[in-house]
Order: structure tokens, then sequence, then C-alpha cells
């Protein structure tokens, strides 16, 4: 059965909200954030999307299926119009480092992780996370939460907090040539477990958000992370992690280096003559990018590592 077919038969366009419950029409989901893709789209240089899933095509929006009912989707957007403009775009923007945050914070976060839940499972991609029986509790609290059913998502509780990219600095050399760009620009999710905990991790460029399915052993090692339902303060202080969280970093960066490298030479050519489209057009504007911006970064940390390497003909 074709890849397409499989989303029509998995996300049928009407059907019960996976939010509410009410039959009808759903919407057009996204997991993440549309406002995500549309910032990644206006500050990259050429305008368009992969994903490491299949990186040989282009893309004019971060993935989405048919999961909300109109109902639903409209008050996700509400919400995430305020996190885009108090929050996203002051952080990647560099205007503010530190935020005070209302409720609204966590109803972000944990729309987010929901939705990624909610898709994950979906398409069968839980792992040895859906084999948990928590996941079920999890799943049923953050719901009840965005419902407004129940007020807090305990034992479920989510941690989010702003990375930057690592400094050039000679003892960060050895970590993947394109970290810099995974911590400042990419977008993802995927799943941790270790014998008595799980988290779900969603990434949304600056922003780490881990979900937690099972705290366990980890619940005393996270510090300044927690988000909380009355809002508070976040970031411009240091947060302490469990000890795989750096891995979590560098494996998606690697994933993202690996994918980059299997592109095939018509695609990077065709990246290429895009890039070189917007430098020649106007190159101060395309300097100022974000993708560019990036770019730099790693190439201070790992010199010409961080570049691409010459690839053969087709």
């Amino acid at each position: 059965m074709a890849r397409a077919s499989v989303i029509r038969e998995n996300w049928p366009q009407a059907g019960k909200c996976h939010l509410c419950g009410v039959d009808g029409p759903l919407c057009r989901s996204h997991i993440i954030p549309k406002f995500v893709g549309d910032w990644l789209r206006a500050t990259n240089g050429t305008g368009r999307l992969r994903d490491s899933v299949t990186p040989n095509v282009l893309r004019e929006d971060l993935t989405w299926r048919y999961m909300l009912c109109p109902v639903c989707e409209a008050r996700f957007a509400e919400v995430e119009a305020e996190i885009a403009a108090r929050i996203f775009k002051p952080l990647h923007e560099r205007e503010s480092e530190t935020f005070r945050y209302g409720p609204t914070f966590l109803q972000f976060a944990v729309s987010v992780l929901w939705r990624s839940l909610i898709f994950l499972r979906g398409e069968g991609n839980l792992g040895a996370m859906g084999e948990l029986p928590e996941i079920t509790s999890t799943e049923k609290i953050w719901r009840e939460f965005l419902l407004g059913h129940v007020r807090t998502v305990a034992p479920h509780d989510v941690h989010a907090f702003p990375m930057d990219a690592p400094p050039a600095n000679p003892k960060y050399a050895h970590l993947p040539s394109n970290l810099g760009r995974y911590m400042l620009r990419s977008v993802g999710m995927s799943t941790r477990r270790g014998d008595d905990w799980g988290y779900l991790f969603v990434k949304v460029a600056r922003m780490q958000i881990f979900g937690t399915v099972v705290a366990g052993s980890q619940r005393k090692l996270w510090r300044n992370s927690k988000l909380h339902a009355s809002g508070g303060a976040w970031g411009g202080v240091d947060v302490f992690t469990p000890p795989w969280v750096q891995g979590v970093f560098e494996d998606g960066a690697k994933l993202g280096e690996d994918s980059f490298a299997g592109l095939s030479p018509r695609q990077k050519r065709k990246t290429n003559a895009r890039l070189f489209a917007a430098a020649q057009a106007d190159p101060s504007a395309f300097r100022k990018t974000g993708s560019m911006q990036a770019l730099r970064i790693d190439a201070g940390r790992v010199g010409k590592r961080a570049y691409q390497k010459p690839f053969e003909d087709d």
C-alpha cells in the first residue's frame, strides 16, 4: 500500500476529533505549529524545508495530519499566536533571553507534546515507549488538561528550556559539525526510555520540550526546567538535566548531518543554486539569514568540517 494511501486510511478527513471526541470534519493540524515552519522558511535563504525522513523532497510546510475539529484547532491557534508573539519570536530574534509566562505557555507545550504523541502513535513510531502502560495515562492527562478538565499535568510533568549553539571552543570540536544549526533551527520529535523512565522530546528550534511519561529515577535530576500551570519565569538560568539529554541533541544533529550527506547530487545542486540566487539578489540580507548565521557559528567551532563536501556528478 502506498504511503499516501496509508495516511488517508489512518488520518481520514472526517471522524472523531482526537481531542474532544466530536464527530465531524477534521482540520489539517500541524504537529509542530505552523508559525514555526513559516519562520524557518522566512529565515533560511531558500524558502523551502526538508526533513530527515525524505531529505530529497523539498517541502512547503511542516508535517500535518487531519486530527482536530475546527473548535479545537481554533483553541490551539489562539494559544500558539500568543506564544509566537510573546516568547518564540523574541527568543529567536535575540530580543530577549528571559521571559515571564502565564498559564498559556504550559498549554502550548502540552499541546505540542500531545499532538506529537498522537502522531507518533498513529504512525506506529512510538517504539519501545509504546510498550509502557503509562503511555495511556500520559495521553489522557495531557488531553484532559488541554480541555480544561484538570488543572495539572502531574505526574506527567513538562520540562522546557531554551538552548543556544555551542561556542567556538576546542573542547566542543568533537561534537557533530552541524550541532549549531541543529540547536538553533531544527524541529522534530523523538522518544527516550530507560529501565524505569520514559520521556517524549519535541524540538521547536531553540525551545526544547520534554514530556514525562514515567519519571522514575530521573525525577530529581531536572532543575530549573519544569513549567508550571500558574506561570513563572523562563530562561536566563542554569538548567540541569539528566545526562542522557545531551545524547538526544547529539543524536539529532548526527541524524541531520547524515540526512544531508545522503542528498542526491541533483538536490545538492538545486539547493546551492537557490542559495547563490538569494545571495546575489541581496548579499547583505542573505548574510543576516538565520541559516547563514548558524553556519558561521558551526564554522567557528569546527572549521571546514562545517561546510558541504564536494559531490560527484549524477
